[in-house]
């Protein structure tokens, strides 16, 4: 025994050994640009070694490709800068080679005045032609915040790799390399009408990379840029659903092909989470109106005027609503007019005149383009034409919903988490703090005509601020179309990218019924915007009375609009209807301020079919709380119904019993099919 421990001992002392096995590294010249398929001269291959701890110890590098010598370099320790030293491999060394299979870094030790008896072989790893995931992960994705890169990068020029193939050197034609990414679906993500799931993130590119290197869900690496390290985007996807966080595996994969020849290999998988910060804000104002803002303050707005209800603050969306007396007590909106990028949609039912509030609306819906169609707009036709729903690239989506049998509209803005914090106007700041919002009491009237639109700012006659293409959030650094990032759902089943693609774009994702998109027969019928000349539009603007003010109104101590009346009356047909009572029961839904309109609009109207609008108000923020729910369609397990359902089968219009569509369809999940009008 003590024998062979002397025989390895002496064996060990014979050689100095490396503290770690040398290292080949890739090394790009600076600012390097390929100037064709042969250019070598931009990069060399670095073989770092760190030095043994004896001090007279030798050193002999080879670099071996192919199992072959190519070069020899020798050190001492003088070599040696902070303990390392190296050797470099130019690329035109490698020129001449139709093959690369594996090149190799191998270091002879030595001890000073030994070496040509004693020799110890210390090689590298390998070095192949092929692509390195650089980015191990795991990544964490917000919804409506950061991007996160996936960082990879070839090790050798794309004709090595493509030769490393034995079935592609058979093929004939250009070898094309391309690495790409796709997520994980699991059966719980949330799915479109046509049963299309819906990824929880999305990929798209720098915005720097040039359109020949993209392709869906990845990008070619070329001759000339394989030296790089090339970048995918990875971003949550905006989907208006206050749900879990989720982890999904996002596999990396290598793609080369000649032809109909396609040889695949996964590279890396790296988890990713995406974490939700959806918090379920909306807007509203119903009636004559009563205002509730992305925070929840409350207020009532008896202005006349074209008003700010929302603005983004970095990025060319708003909201206008055009306000007139509807009883002469109080002021309700009839026209909203919506601007998404430069382009505008008016939703009018009471047109430029002043018009008697009671009677049939017509609702009328205009387009005013500005060259193509912001790209991730998206308008929408629900119940036989008396909703329509708005959807902003961001993901955020306007509601407009015609009064029965009354020029007045509903208006609610379900605010994407994209734009929490970017917001001003009457629906505040969506920033949590609901003591901001506004300054006046319940009626605050000053505070209101702060957003009073001059006339040179209305969107009545469409948007003459023609875009550049360059508004895009700080965030999006990512590839963009006409201003607009563009990212892909990608799986196993589906590659498809366009602008926008970061938001849920499907009409019923949050599987509340599919509605009418009407977005390509309004670009048939689009306007140009008017007035844009310097002088006045070719039409009628709205006519306001700016000097409306109401005046005081008090209850009548007797009939059948008396205060108690009323109030029983309010709460019977919100809280104490079927809707009411199973969204308090099943969604924990509250109607405070839908009762307090009610109430508030039969006092001012002198009757009690002014509670409609709140009753219609109550009806869509039930409606709402449902659409934000992670799950409503199908049975909560096998055999058993989910509850959900019965509430969204109640939830459309209906004068005396919820769910009716008054005749005019069936209703499901909130939405009447099979009508015409109601």
């Amino acid at each position: 025994m003590h024998v062979h421990i002397f025989a390895i001992l002496l064996f060990a002392s014979e050689y100095p050994s490396l503290p770690k096995l040398p290292e080949i590294q890739l090394v790009r010249k600076e600012n390097a640009t390929a100037n064709g398929t042969d250019d070598f001269s931009i990069f060399s291959l670095k073989c770092e070694v760190s030095t043994a701890k004896e001090t007279n110890a030798n050193y002999e590098l080879q670099w071996v490709i192919n199992g072959a010598v190519s070069k020899t370099n020798t050190f001492t320790l003088t070599d040696a800068l902070d303990g390392k030293f190296q050797s470099l491999l130019s690329g035109d060394s490698l020129k001449t080679f139709q093959k690369i299979d594996q090149i190799v870094c191998r270091v002879y030790t030595c001890f000073e005045g030994k070496c040509t008896t004693f020799r110890c072989p210390t090689e590298s790893l390998p070095y192949k032609p092929g692509v390195n995931v650089l980015t191990n992960g795991p990544l964490t994705v917000t919804e409506g915040g950061n991007v996160e890169y996936i960082k990879f990068t070839a090790t050798l020029p794309p004709r090595f790799i493509c030769a490393s193939s034995e079935t592609l050197t058979l093929a004939n034609g250009t070898c094309e390399i391309t690495v790409f990414g796709l997520l994980g679906i699991e059966s719980g993500d949330r799915k479109c009408s046509d049963g299309t799931s819906i990824p929880q993130a999305v990929i798209g590119w720098p915005h720097s990379y040039v359109d020949d290197v993209i392709v869906p869900c990845g990008m070619k690496v070329t001759e000339t840029n394989w030296f790089m390290v090339l970048q995918l985007a990875v971003k949550a996807k905006v989907d208006l659903i206050k749900d879990s966080n989720y982890k999904r595996q996002l596999t990396i994969s290598q793609k080369l092909s000649i032809g109909s020849v396609k040889i695949t290999r996964h590279l890396k998988i790296i988890e990713v989470t995406v974490t939700n910060m959806d918090r379920g804000l909306s807007c509203s104002a119903s009636g004559d109106p009563h205002y509730s803002t992305f925070d929840g303050a409350y207020f009532d707005n008896y202005i006349e005027g074209e008003l700010v209800m929302f603005r983004h603050k970095t990025l060319p969306y708003a909201v206008h609503t055009f306000q007139r007396q509807c009883n002469h007590r109080a002021a309700c909106h009839c026209i909203i007019a919506i601007r998404s990028g430069d382009d505008v949609i008016v939703i009018d039912s009471c047109g430029p005149d002043r018009t008697p509030v009671l009677r049939t609306p017509q609702i009328e819906v205009r387009l005013y383009l500005n060259g193509d169609l912001t790209p991730g707009t998206k308008i929408e036709q629900y119940n036989g034409g008396t909703t329509y729903k708005v959807r902003l690239p961001t993901g955020t989506v306007i509601q407009v919903q015609g009064g029965r049998g009354w020029i007045y509209m509903n208006t609610a803005i379900y605010l994407s988490v994209a734009d929490y914090g970017q917001t001003e106007g009457m629906c505040g700041s969506a920033d949590g703090n609901r003591g901001n919002d506004f300054v006046g009491g319940r009626m605050p009237a000053d505070w209101i005509k702060t957003w009073r639109v001059e006339q040179k700012d209305s969107l009545y006659f469409g948007s003459c601020k023609k875009l550049v293409t360059t508004s895009v959030p700080s965030d999006h650094q990512t590839s963009v179309v006409a201003g607009y990032p563009t990212y892909c759902d990608c799986t196993s089943d589906m590659q498809t990218c366009a602008p926008g693609r970061d938001v849920v774009s499907c009409a019923s994702s949050t599987s509340t019924g599919k509605g009418n998109d009407i977005t390509s027969m309004l670009l048939t019928q689009a306007l140009l915007p008017l007035g844009c000349d310097g002088g006045p539009p070719a039409g009628k603007r709205p006519v306001f009375d700016l000097e409306f003010s109401p005046k005081p109104v008090t209850w009548p101590s007797t009939g059948p609009i008396t205060k108690p009346k009323v109030e029983e009356h309010c709460r019977l047909k919100i809280e104490g209807s079927i809707v009411g009572r199973l969204c308090g029961r099943l969604l924990n839904v509250t109607f405070h301020m839908q009762i307090e309109g009610c109430i508030e609009d039969v006092k001012i109207g002198g009757a009690l079919v002014w509670a409609r609008a709140s009753i219609d108000a109550a009806l869509e923020k039930c409606k709402g709380v449902l659409e934000g729910k992670e799950h409503i369609q199908g049975p909560d397990s096998p055999g058993k119904e989910n509850p959900l359902v019965e509430i969204g089968d109640k939830l459309c219009p209906g004068d005396e019993t919820e769910g009716t569509c008054n005749g005019h369809g069936t209703c499901r999940l909130g939405m009447c099919y099979g009508c015409t009008a109601l």
